[in-house]
């Protein structure tokens, strides 16, 4: 499917959406039209996730140092960061290079997929990172994520404040009941 819009009535912009960009790219070259867009996604930046694991006998200063390293990274190249969640030592599956425990890591940011390729470049120079992954996060993954995120946030909220009600509970208690001695 190929629908030509104009924008003036000088030039005509092709825009291509098709499982077979080539075949179109080529008939539409042929009749003259400038490509400005081929594929079903017109949008460049995408949301990414990428999680990786450091080692985790490492310092909480090493730690921020390389993190902040990730996310310099990614900014430098055009990204944007979203925000970067340390999920704590975790118990590996199996052994990595010795290691049975690791330090989980979670940075979200938005950018083009050169940008990926750049991170991972940095996630190999790395020596501490045991591994990585990124993945393209839809929009499904986001707003589920973001319902979770609401939910873990208020049973945190009523934990605390129960816990302050008993704390309190128990100092009035102590002071209002009467103090027998024999």
């Amino acid at each position: 499917m190929m629908s030509v819009e104009r924008l003036n009535h000088f030039t005509p912009k092709v825009v291509i959406y098709s499982q077979f960009p080539a075949l179109i790219c080529f008939r539409a070259f042929r009749r003259g039209f400038p490509l400005l867009s081929i594929g079903r996604n017109m949008s460049a930046t995408k949301r990414y996730e990428s999680t990786y694991i450091l080692n985790a006998t490492l310092a909480d200063d090493v730690v921020a140092t390389i993190t902040k390293k990730f996310e310099d990274t990614v900014t430098k190249n055009g990204g944007a960061v979203i925000e970067s969640e340390a999920w704590g030592i975790r118990r590996l599956a199996y052994p990595i290079r010795k290691q049975t425990n690791g330090r989980y890591i979670s940075l979200h940011f938005t950018g083009e997929g050169s940008v990926i390729g750049k991170l991972e470049r940095a996630f190999q120079l790395e020596e501490e990172i045991l591994r990585w992954m990124t993945l393209d996060m839809p929009n499904e993954s986001h707003e589920g994520r973001i319902a979770m995120k609401k939910r873990v946030d208020s049973l945190e909220s009523r934990r605390a404040n129960a816990a302050k009600a008993q704390a309190e509970g128990i100092i009035a208690g102590a002071v209002a009941a009467p103090l027998i001695v024999d």
